[in-house]
């Protein structure tokens, strides 16, 4: 386990080194594969702990009838596709 904690350790340093991953290896005295394997399970690591995205209810609706409501959300999509939310 230490050199498990040891390698994601330079790979984190890497990641805020700003130099290239070849040569931060070599000042590091590891292998560019080492680097590279420790990189991938720091990035695997760090995208678990990230929460997954969540739907939100949005309650529309209004003591206004609905064709007195008017648009209540507009986006203009790529492609000029508007989307209207009422």
């Amino acid at each position: 386990m230490e050199k498990e904690t040891q390698m994601l350790k330079i790979a984190e340093q890497w990641k805020t080194s700003g130099k290239s991953r070849i040569e931060f290896a070599r000042e590091h005295n590891v292998t560019i594969h080492s680097l590279n394997y420790w990189c991938k399970k720091l990035r695997r690591r760090d995208s678990a702990r990230q929460p997954e995205p969540k739907f939100i209810e949005l309650n529309t609706r209004s003591a206004y009838p609905q064709e007195k409501r008017g648009v209540q959300v507009e986006l203009e999509l790529p492609g000029g596709i508007i989307l209207r939310i009422y």
